[in-house]
């Protein structure tokens, strides 16, 4: 059996996005860094030692640590706060928010912990992602008390850490903009922020990172500016990013014609060798040395529009542009290169020719000593034909718009030569870029050529020699079985006159399990719950946390022991151990009986035996995994237990017929003694498996589980 350990997460900024008083009914934009960026982390207990020497040399310039969860006290927080200042790091620190829990008392905590605050450390943090069913005003009562308290103590804005999803929907506020927000976001570079803010100052783009002197994973972070700019936004508590020092500013809004309020996104403004492309307000900022440049706006559509702007150190001056809807053209022109067509090499278009007749919509131009020809046409779709003495005519359809160049090329085969078509080539299923739940599956398509049936079709997976696949009246079938991941399967065709064609689909499969965290004896969800997978040795391996109670965890590494552990605020923590193959993906649901974990005395639970269970057994081994403990000894029935790896113990007992009453007993290390006691009913013959009555010897496992009733820190 897989022992039940606590799972070691991967980082400290959480992925729920999610939940507070005024309401925002704006829609957020996705919004780029405004320039360079500047690379960091941040860590918290899950971490365990950092070698912050080793974290400096992997160019981490700065590194935000966790003081405190709720009213608890991260137990790595002072050597994380020491070992970066002595290591030459940009240091902050943050508090994870416990909204029903004592704010005063939380912020308290943050503002002893930041006595050492110095006029180089980043502000401190707030972390706003947990609810435990407060209301969005309490919410943002909650968020501004805490504020209010550290802002007084340490006289800096504290920055917000939170996601978009999760502040729009569970805050709902918008009277905390003064302060940075650090955003998390790990699938876009542009990320989008709750609508109560217009910018970032820190984008959290990933929680599996991996950094030198860290082991497993960790978050990482990246400030919107350089170093400079992250130098300034300490010193002036800027909500940043801000003007570096030595520079000035220049910004404007990009407008349509005359009227300022019909911004143009998609524009492409460039000066001083920077080039932007504007959002949907239109909007562009340059951070400058001092001197006089030209702003360019351009697009295409429109006519080209600049203005000249003197930039001083520390002052912004404004460039907005009007761009005037360009004047369309009654013409396009369709231009291209005709060229002798190599079987061998059909991306080969060296061999050019000259003096072909090339004709589109009545009008016709030959090609010049280079093989190309241009012809202006009016807007419209229109069929090329090219022709030539000695040369099959060949043609292509293309479609000419105003003032613009279309381009064709064209091979010409000899005429009366031999076949030069490869076959035709398709995988029906498949389709590609698509994920599959199963790893065995048949690929399925077509494959035929002009001249009849393709001469012979080969199947290469991942690189892997190709194997032959058989046709059929033009179509095949293969039975193959895909990796964990991305599998590229690569399909060659080739008819008898050896032209061939290759087909290219990527397909992943998603190795893991899915599954759903749910309450005890019912079907409800559990909203932000949390769910850690452990390889059979206890490290982690992945974290989901869910805002639905819905959860997906993907492996690379199967088939495989592996352990979920499942926690949410206000439950029991759950550890089921499961085995994930290599042939299909795995559902599981977790279930999670409410309580709160307290005073460390051990409880017993027996997990799959209950009261007025029938065992067709004489004897029962009785098995038992404990997670957080040192289990010291142990007996079933006055059974003495057998112990192992410190946290398993065994013990085969007798069952007489008729009723049977099964009394565990546990006790730790610290002298912690519980008991458990289960009636089990046993016949009066044992049948043997498939029915058949037997005297003797069915053994039956029951798993006892043992939780400490302390509650551990989460994430």
């Amino acid at each position: 059996m897989v022992p039940l350990l606590v799972a070691l997460a991967a980082g400290c900024g959480p992925g729920i996005e999610g939940f507070g008083d005024d309401a925002i009914d704006a829609q957020s934009e996705a919004l780029c860094a405004s320039g360079a960026t500047l690379n960091g982390i941040d860590v918290s207990y899950w971490q365990q030692s950092i070698n912050w020497a080793s974290v400096k040399g992997a160019g981490k310039v700065y590194a935000i640590t966790r003081a405190g969860h709720g009213t608890a006290t991260d137990t790595y927080f002072a050597r994380n706060w020491s070992g970066m200042k002595a290591n030459g790091i940009i240091r902050g620190a943050y508090h994870y928010l416990v909204p029903n829990q004592s704010i005063s008392t939380q912020a308290n905590m943050m503002i002893q912990a930041m006595a050492t605050l110095g006029p180089d450390d980043l502000p401190p943090m707030l972390d706003v992602e947990e609810v435990d069913g407060v209301s969005p005003a309490g919410m943002a009562a909650a968020v501004g008390q805490w504020l209010s308290a550290v802002k007084a103590a340490t006289g800096r804005t504290p920055m917000i850490y939170t996601g978009s999803y999760f502040w729009n929907d569970y805050v709902k506020s918008s009277a905390f903009t003064s302060s940075a927000l650090v955003l998390p976001n790990y699938s876009s570079s542009c990320p989008t922020p709750p609508t109560a803010w217009n910018k970032w100052t820190i984008h959290q783009h990933s929680s599996t990172g991996s950094v030198a002197g860290i082991s497993g994973n960790v978050d990482l972070d990246r400030f919107n500016g350089d170093l400079p700019a992250l130098k300034a936004f300490i010193a002036s508590g800027e909500t940043g990013p801000v003007t570096p020092p030595g520079t000035g500013t220049v910004t404007g809004a990009i407008y349509e014609g005359t009227t300022t309020t019909n911004r143009v996104a998609g524009a492409v403004v460039s000066v001083g060798g920077q080039t932007q492309t504007t959002a949907a307000d239109g909007m562009y900022k340059f951070d400058l040395a001092p001197g006089t440049y030209t702003v360019t706006a351009t697009k295409a559509g429109y006519a080209t529009n600049s203005v000249s702007r003197t930039v001083t150190s520390g002052q912004t001056i404004w460039g907005s542009m009007g761009l005037t809807v360009a004047t369309t053209s009654s013409t396009g022109t369709l231009a291209g290169l005709v060229y002798a067509f190599n079987v061998e090499h059909a991306a080969d278009m060296s061999a050019v020719l000259s003096g072909v007749l090339v004709s589109a919509g009545g009008k016709s131009a030959t090609t010049d000593a280079a093989g190309k020809f241009s012809l202006t046409l009016a807007p419209g779709t229109y069929t090329l034909t090219a022709t030539k003495a000695g040369f099959a005519m060949a043609s292509s359809t293309r479609t000419v718009t105003d003032g613009a160049t279309t381009t064709a090329q064209i091979g010409l085969t000899p005429a009366g030569g031999s076949d030069v078509k490869p076959p035709d080539l398709a995988i029906t299923f498949p389709a590609d870029g698509t994920s599959q739940d199963v790893a065995q599956l048949t690929l399925t398509g077509t494959a035929s050529d002009d001249t009849g049936a393709v001469a012979s079709l080969k199947l290469s997976v991942n690189a892997l020699p190709g194997t032959d696949v058989p046709v059929t009246a033009g179509k095949f079938a293969v039975d193959l079985k895909l990796r964990p991941g991305t599998n590229v399967l690569l399909l060659t065709g080739k008819d008898a006159a050896g032209n061939q064609r290759q087909v290219t689909h990527t397909v992943t499969f998603r190795a893991g399990v899915s599954g759903t965290v749910r309450r005890d004896g019912s079907q409800v969800k559990i909203p932000g719950s949390t769910v850690d997978l452990l390889d059979s040795n206890g490290a982690p391996v992945t974290q989901f946390r869910s805002a639905t109670g819905d959860f997906a965890l993907d492996v690379a590494q199967v088939p495989g022991e592996f352990v979920l552990v499942g926690s949410a605020p206000g439950f029991i923590t759950s550890r089921q151990p499961i085995h994930l193959g290599d042939d299909a993906r795995l559902t599981f649901d977790l279930t999670l009986v409410q309580g709160v974990e307290g005073d460390g005395a051990p409880m017993v639970r027996f997990v799959n035996l209950h009261d007025g269970d029938e065992v067709d057994a004489d004897h029962l081994k009785v098995e038992a995994e404990v997670s957080g403990m040192d289990l010291a000894g142990g007996a079933i029935n006055g059974v003495p237990a057998s112990l192992y790896a410190g946290t398993q113990l065994t013990a085969t007992v007798a069952l007489a017929p008729g009723d049977n009453t099964l009394t565990a007993t546990v006790i730790d290390g610290q002298g912690h003694t519980a008991t458990a006691t289960v009636t089990v009913h046993r016949p009066g013959t044992a049948k043997a498996p498939g029915g058949c009555s037997t005297a003797a010897g069915l053994d039956l496992t029951a798993l006892l589980a043992l939780t400490l009733l302390r509650r551990r820190a989460r994430r």
